[in-house]
């Protein structure tokens, strides 16, 4: 009788245990249910996440047939996936202001997959943030952290850039899409040029749209390693600047990468490539005490003032259509 209770109490000590442990694995945060927008200035915003209730209602019916199914087993990992993948449709990484209105969308691909490796002690990431601070198109950037992961401190692993897109027409937004046939999850994200990116929603890699991304670089020297490969192929204009051990949009009296500008930013358009000084760019570059942030509030002015004095290329708002 005694070793009869004693197998029940393990067994359900066991089923709780796979229980919480499935939890861990699969339980996201939940945004409202889309399509979700934000107040800005007392009206109401733009549209920045759409999420279907529908994918979260199949989460939790996959979540409980999972449930029921034993750890290790093909099923379990079968049905393992599907809630993984179902989750993310339903959930969607986001900071807010004071105010409670969105102001960043952000994506870490942190698992095994062709651009992240994994192959590091630490674990590596590649992290994707837009930001859009007090809602206004003045303010949208999309910032990169790579996380090589080799040795554990930030100020060896981690090379950060920011980016910024023109022309301006509009504040980040996504879309969360299933393959019913395919059973393939991904998220269609919106630059402010109008084009989008396409990404793994279970991986967070880039798969489509206009921007291609390199595998991570892992050069152990941290002097040598390469910031995250990123390609525009869309017809706006990308602003790039890139740093370790500091803010890209700063700039600094030494390089602590082999790979960086210091004082300048790159520019390209359609394979054309610019380099101008970063206080042409930004504001507070060379205090790194105070946050950086973009001179031009209309995309003309930065036509006028840098793009075609300084790169030569003549270039109107309709070129940029």
């Amino acid at each position: 009788m005694k070793v009869v209770l004693l197998l029940s109490i393990l067994t359900t000590f066991a089923a709780f245990a796979q229980n919480q442990y499935i939890d861990q694995l699969t339980t996201p945060e939940y945004l409202e249910e889309g399509p979700s927008t934000f107040k800005n200035n007392g009206s109401r915003s733009s549209r920045n996440v759409k999420v279907d209730r529908k994918h979260c209602d199949l989460e939790t019916e996959a979540r409980s047939e999972l449930n029921k199914l034993s750890y290790g087993t093909p099923e379990f990992e079968k049905k393992l996936k599907t809630v993984l993948s179902l989750s993310r449709l339903c959930s969607m990484s986001v900071s807010v202001d004071d105010n409670g209105d969105l102001v960043e969308i952000n994506f870490t691909n942190d698992t095994k997959n062709a651009i992240n490796p994994l192959t590091a002690e630490h674990g590596s990431s590649r992290q994707f943030r837009f930001t859009f601070e007090e809602r206004s198109k003045q303010n949208i950037n999309l910032a990169i952290t790579e996380n090589a992961g080799l040795t554990g401190l930030m100020s060896s692993d981690l090379l950060e850039s920011t980016v910024i897109f023109l022309p301006r027409k509009n504040l980040p937004y996504v879309e969360v899409e299933q393959d019913q046939e395919t059973e393939s999850c991904t998220r269609k994200i919106y630059l402010p040029t109008g084009e989008f990116m396409v990404l793994n929603a279970m991986t967070n890699e880039i798969i489509d749209g206009v921007l291609k991304e390199s595998p991570m670089d892992m050069t152990v020297s941290r002097h040598n390693r390469k910031f995250a490969g990123l390609e525009y192929t869309g017809n706006g204009i990308m602003i790039r600047a890139d740093r370790r051990a500091g803010t890209p949009e700063h700039t600094y009296t030494q390089s602590f990468n082999v790979n960086e500008q210091i004082s300048k930013a790159t520019i390209t358009r359609k394979g054309k490539t610019c380099l101008v000084s970063k206080d042409l760019i930004w504001v507070n570059t060379k205090n790194a005490d105070v946050g950086a942030y973009f001179k031009y509030s209309t995309d003309q002015e930065f036509l006028d003032k840098v793009i075609n004095p300084i790169c030569g290329w003549g270039l109107t708002l309709s070129d940029l259509e």
